[in-house]
């Protein structure tokens, strides 16, 4: 009898009459007691190691709660919708003090006045600096505006920005100065144009606070609670009318780093916009006056300056708004701010005739240095004096012994020249490389260790580096020695021929042209005097050789 036909057929039997719901809790149940993990060693990527690297986070700014300077601003006007204070391309800072607009140049610290305005036509209510930072356009109670040349301190041009009421705010956009009027009105002035008025927007119905340009688009705040976007490569009609102020927007700043985001405050909020679409990205309730807001050019954060009742300057982080600092040093509302070209320091102007400087944004960015040609950088490589004079004898040697390099340097065409010497050093480096792998390259292959990266070993770097150095101080004492070739020659030749040694040319060398090369170089190399007289009788001596053999 086959049992296993039996037992085959039993198996087929039980597996016929399994339901499905059986199935569901047969699943369940090994789920429940972890049987079914059968995919526990399958991985769909390899896995994380157990020891991550430690992530060094950037050390946290330290904000100075303290202004860096502070300056008086007598007469300032303490008004809301008037903008007298403007930092310019050339960091030269210009506010409006009554009938007067002060230049304080950050670079020197020196203060210049222009008298704009007198009883009549004054006080000045807004200043703006053109892009080039020269030129500086002042707007008058009267509706007048002034286009100043601040270097020669004279009016180049006067027109008339409003036709009833001052002119409070202003803003350039590459040649087109815009003028934003009391009679609500939006003037676009090419300056390049005798008849300079080109544009009018017509949407606000009382005084235009504040206006800011972005590339093609404009956004202009008004008394009258609404905040516009104009294009300029579209008509007249605004593109966007944006409601939710509850009282006059002056404060306006287009983020930096992302073109369609526009930042506006006027009452107690800052409001954030898409000014693609109109729509309101977010709110945040300052709970004071919101006067003035400018981005960082440098991380994502934003300053506002406020009034009553706290009077203070507000850092917020930005998306998120949380703040990072408040500066209270003000007593009075903080309406104007303006940032320096490095984008670090922000002047505030406020009420209470002070005008406060702070290091908001970062440190200010190390001044670079003019390169010096014989500044003690080179020496520092150098070591020594008595280096320069050795190191001019083997390079002016070789010179003075090729003619084509000879008819360079009486030329004066020092820039062949050191073309010439460079190249040949470059040559001379390869093959010398080309020898040090090769040797390397035998080294291994005997078993002897031995590596190529001794090639740019720290110290083969600084050899490098001081010979660059060195090469370059001596073409520029080759210069200096050999500026007139005529006279070379025939002091050579007088002195040899007069039968005056070497010890009377180098005497003759010192109340000649020694004293040149010295105050060439630096004080350091005049410890270096006698050597040098000596080497270069020694030098026109073997140029006289090489005349004769050519």
């Amino acid at each position: 009898m086959d049992f296993g036909k039996i037992t085959e057929g039993r198996k087929a039997e039980e597996e016929e009459e399994v339901s499905p719901s059986r199935e569901a809790y047969n699943t369940r149940l090994l789920e429940a007691l972890g049987l079914n993990r059968t995919r526990i060693l399958a991985f769909s990527s390899k896995p994380s190691s157990l020891y991550q690297p430690i992530k060094h986070l950037a050390p946290r700014r330290r904000i100075s709660q303290n202004p860096e300077r502070v300056l008086d601003a007598w007469n300032i006007v303490e008004d809301f919708g008037l903008n007298l204070l403007d930092w310019g391309s050339a960091n030269v800072l210009a506010i409006a003090l009554g009938d007067t607009v002060c230049l304080w140049d950050a670079s020197t610290g020196s203060v210049s006045e222009l008298e704009a305005a007198d009883e009549e036509n004054g006080p000045v209510t807004s200043v703006n600096w053109a892009p080039d930072g020269r030129y500086l356009v002042v707007g008058l109670n009267d509706g007048e505006v002034q286009l100043w040349d601040s270097v020669a301190e004279v009016v180049l041009r006067t027109f008339q920005g409003c036709r009833h009421g001052r002119v409070g705010s202003l803003a350039w956009n590459n040649h087109i100065l815009t003028t934003g009027g009391f009679d609500g009105r939006i003037t676009n002035n090419d300056m390049r144009m005798g008849s300079n008025v080109v544009e009018t927007y017509k949407g606000h119905t009382q005084e235009v606070c504040g206006l800011k340009w972005s590339g093609q688009r404009l956004a202009s705040g008004g008394n009258d609670s609404l905040v516009h976007i104009w294009d300029q490569s579209r008509n007249t009609n605004w593109l966007h009318r944006l409601r939710g102020h509850t009282s006059a927007v002056k404060a306006l700043a287009w983020c930096p780093f992302q073109s369609s985001l526009l930042a506006t405050g006027g009452d107690q909020t800052i409001k954030f916009w898409n000014t693609k679409t109109g729509a309101c990205l977010n709110s945040v309730d300052t709970g004071s006056q919101v006067c003035s807001l400018l981005w960082s050019s440098k991380e994502s954060e934003l300053l506002s300056s406020h009034g009553f009742p706290h009077n203070q300057l507000t850092l917020w982080k930005y998306p998120s708004m949380l703040k990072m600092a408040e500066f209270t040093a003000h007593t009075s509302r903080v309406l104007y701010m303006a940032q320096s070209p490095d984008g670090c320091t922000v002047a505030s102007a406020a009420g209470d005739e002070s005008l406060k400087f702070w290091n908001v944004f970062g440190e200010k960015p190390a001044p670079k240095k003019g390169h010096e040609p014989f500044s003690r950088g080179i020496h520092r490589y150098l070591h020594s004096p008595y280096q320069i004079h050795n190191k001019l004898q083997l390079v002016l040697k070789e010179l003075l012994m090729r003619k084509m390099n000879w008819e360079l340097i009486a030329e004066d065409n020092y820039r062949a020249l050191a073309d010439a010497i460079f190249d040949a050093q470059e040559i001379q480096a390869a093959e010398a490389d080309r020898r040090k792998k090769k040797a390397c390259e035998r080294l291994r292959r005997r078993g002897e260790g031995g590596s190529a990266s001794t090639l740019n070993s720290p110290d083969t770097v600084l050899k490098s580096l001081q010979l660059v150095m060195a090469e370059t101080l001596l073409l520029m004492l080759v210069r200096s020695l050999f500026q007139k070739t005529s006279f070379l020659q025939m002091f050579v030749s007088d002195s040899v021929e007069n039968g005056n040694s070497l010890a009377t040319i180098s005497e003759m060398e010192k109340t000649n042209g020694h004293v040149e090369v010295v105050n060439t170089v630096d004080d350091a190399t005049m410890t270096s005097a006698a050597p040098l007289a000596v080497e270069i009788a020694w030098l026109r001596q073997c140029h006289l050789a090489a005349l004769r053999t050519q």
